[in-house]
């Protein structure tokens, strides 16, 4: 009997003997070393363990499309385009139309008044109301004063500014203007008694086959 206990006992401890070496085996295959060369090996794979819980990085967010951000490129041109090229009051600061001297088609001895006269301080700053070029800067002593013609791209219009303060002009013949851009400043050269613009507006060229027309609707409609 106790013979057949000690047999039972060794048979006992070989079999625990075999069953350690399974079991260890079995609990580091998890953990082993990838093979660093070989047909499936891929160093950029996550491992086990980020896998069980470890904290990845933040997913970049996707960048505009080349549609949306095309689309708020273009309404942004569009604005700053349409903001550029808003027709601009031909005086830069506090005016007034004057009275009925002041209009289009009032008597002046032996011929009427071609153009509008708006009243303004000496000095005030004179700009294109409208894209376009400049065709005369000249000089008439006698009744315009300093004067500039300028032409309005894209319209039939030529615009006149008189009675410009000395050296205050501050484009020449053939230059290109925008909307605001600075040309000269109010004055009373030539035949004035005080500082203001004469502006004319012609359909069609002045002086040379043109014909003035009322201002003062374009005017009105510049001065806001």
């Amino acid at each position: 009997m106790a013979f057949r206990l000690a047999r039972l006992g060794v048979l006992a401890v070989f079999a625990i003997s075999l069953a350690l070496p399974a079991a260890a085996s079995a609990t580091s295959g998890g953990a082993s070393a990838p093979p660093e060369t070989g047909a499936g090996y891929n160093p950029g794979a996550p491992s086990g363990g980020a896998a069980a819980g470890a904290v990845e990085p933040p997913a970049r967010p996707p960048k505009p499309s080349k549609h949306s951000s095309g689309g708020d490129h273009k309404g942004t041109h569009r604005k700053k385009h349409s903001t550029k090229s808003r027709p601009r009051f031909p005086i830069a600061g506090p005016h007034n139309y004057g009275g009925p001297a002041a209009r289009f088609g009032a008597p002046r001895g032996n011929h009427t008044h071609q153009g509008q006269d708006v009243l303004a301080a000496e000095g005030t700053p004179l700009v294109a109301p409208l894209r376009g070029y400049v065709k005369y800067v000249s000089d008439q002593p006698c009744c315009a004063g300093i004067y500039i013609v300028m032409h309005a791209s894209g319209t039939p219009y030529d615009f006149v500014f008189m009675h410009l303060q000395p050296g205050s002009v501050r484009v020449g013949q053939g230059q290109s203007v925008q909307p605001g851009t600075r040309i000269g400043s109010v004055g009373h050269t030539g035949d004035a008694t005080g500082p203001h613009l004469h502006f004319e507006v012609w359909d069609g060229a002045w002086q040379a086959g043109g014909h003035p027309i009322d201002p003062l609707p374009l005017l009105l409609s510049w001065d806001h």
